[in-house]
This record gives C-alpha cells, structure tokens and sequence, in this order.
C-alpha cells in the first residue's frame, strides 16, 4: 500500500467533498518533500470536513504505522484509523486490510497483523499480492513495515 491522491468524479462534488480531496492531494506532496506535520495536519482537517472517506482515514494510519520516522508513528492511533478505514469499506479493502495489518505490527500485535495481511491477500486481484506477501513474512518474523 502505498499513500494514494483521492479518486476525481462526480461522487467527490458534494459540498466539502471537493475541499477534502484538495488536502488529501497537498497531504502526499507534503509527505512527498518530507514535512510530516503538514501532511498530518491536512490528514486531519480532510476528515474534519469529511469524517466518512475512507482513503482520508487510511493515508493518515499508513503514515502513523509506516513512516521511518519515529516521532511520526503510533501504532495505537494507527490501528483507531485503519479500523475506521476498514469499517468506511465495509472490510472489503485490500488497501484498508493492508495498513491495518501494518498498524497492528506497528503496535507489536503481530498475531493480528498476519490475520489481517492474509485478509488483505485474499482479496487481492492476482498480480497486486507481490508487496502483500512480503509484508505478511515481515509479520511473520516479528517485524513491522516500513516505508522508504
């Protein structure tokens, strides 16, 4: 999984809508120059505007379970955003299922980091479970992800 720019179409019109997929967008370009304040900063004022997308919950988790930086991750703050994500997809997303899984091996949960990897695995379409498999080995030998 890696930080993804929020879908662009009619769905994303209503009001408010618009204004958080603009900040879910500066967020990664943020991230992208390595100001991790501000990309958090945007994480949480997209959600404010709109506390059900889901690709807004799943950016700020992956980047509080992932990031190299220390001072960035959380796992406990992770795994709350990555649910949040899984529960707005109804459990249906691969990305959603991955950053959980990374926000449990953040957090040192690495029974339910494996469970969620396999979750993410099996509904993966065939081609897209490369990375995946190699997350769940990290998992597996007590390792967390993360980003580069």
């Amino acid at each position: 999984m890696l930080l993804q720019a929020p879908p662009v179409g009619p769905s994303h019109q209503r009001q408010g809508v618009g204004q958080a997929a603009d900040l879910l967008t500066r967020a990664l370009v943020w991230f992208e120059k390595g100001d991790l304040d501000k990309a958090l900063a945007d994480y949480d004022e997209a959600i404010r505007i709109d506390p059900k997308d889901a690709l807004a919950y799943n950016n700020r988790a992956w980047l509080r379970a992932t990031c190299p930086d220390d001072s960035v991750r959380c796992g406990r703050l992770a795994i709350e955003d990555a649910t949040k994500a899984c529960e707005l997809s109804a459990w249906n997303g691969v990305d959603e299922l991955d950053t959980l899984a990374a926000a449990y091996a953040e957090a040192g949960e690495f029974d339910k980091a494996i469970e969620g990897q396999r979750q993410a695995l099996d509904l993966a379409p065939d081609g897209e479970q490369e990375d995946l498999a190699s997350r769940l080995k990290l998992y597996q030998e007590g390792k967390p992800y993360r980003a580069k």
